[in-house]
C-alpha cells in the first residue's frame, strides 16, 4: 500500500511525504506513533491517508519526503529525501524556493537550526 505522512517536531516543524508498506503494517490514516530522540525530544508520525499500491508499486519501507514546514518562519519550503527501513529510517535536505540548499534533517534530532532554519551543513559536493 501507499501511505502519506506528516512528521512534526515539538517545534512546530515538520515534514511531509508518502511511503510503501506491507497490509499487514496496519497504517491507517489518523494513526500517529510518537519517537523520542536522543535528548528526549519527542515528535509525532502521523498517517495522513492509506491508498492500495497502483500500477507501480513500490518497495515496503521505502519512504521519501516531499515538503518542509518551518514554524518559527511559517515558511514551506521544498525538500528532498528518504529512507530504505520505513518511518524513522529518513533524511535530507532542506531548500528555499530559489533552490538554494538551506539545511538538512533527518527523523530524529530537532531540526530547528538558527533563526529556525534546518541546521545547515553542507550536502556532498556532485561528483
Amino acid at each position: 500500500m501507499v501511505f502519506t505522512f506528516t512528521h512534526e517536531y515539538t517545534s512546530g516543524d515538520f515534514y511531509e511525504g508518502f511511503g510503501y508498506a506491507d497490509q499487514a503494517s496496519g497504517f491507517a490514516p489518523g494513526a500517529e506513533v510518537q519517537t523520542v530522540d536522543e535528548n528526549g525530544q519527542i515528535s509525532t508520525y502521523r498517517i495522513t491517508s492509506v491508498e492500495p499500491q497502483g500500477a507501480e508499486p513500490g518497495p515496503a519501507g521505502f519512504v521519501v519526503i516531499t515538503n518542509y514546514f518551518d514554524a518559527e518562519t511559517a515558511s514551506s519550503l521544498p525538500a528532498s529525501g528518504s529512507g530504505s527501513g520505513g518511518l524513522g529510517s529518513e533524511a535530507g535536505h532542506v531548500f528555499d524556493q530559489s533552490g538554494a540548499f538551506v539545511g538538512s534533517f533527518n527523523s530524529q534530532p530537532a531540526a530547528d537550526g538558527p533563526d529556525g532554519a534546518p541546521p545547515a551543513p553542507e550536502p556532498p559536493a556532485p561528483q
